[in-house]
């Protein structure tokens, strides 16, 4: 459980740091799949 813990957070961490950097760009996340 800690490390799904651990793992959800990073991709909470990764996706807001993309919408950061995409302005909330719906482009930016569609280009990484």
């Amino acid at each position: 459980v800690m490390t799904n813990l651990k793992k959800s957070e990073g991709l909470e961490r990764i996706i807001s740091f993309i919408e950061i950097r995409g302005g909330l760009d719906p482009t930016a996340p569609s280009r990484l799949g």
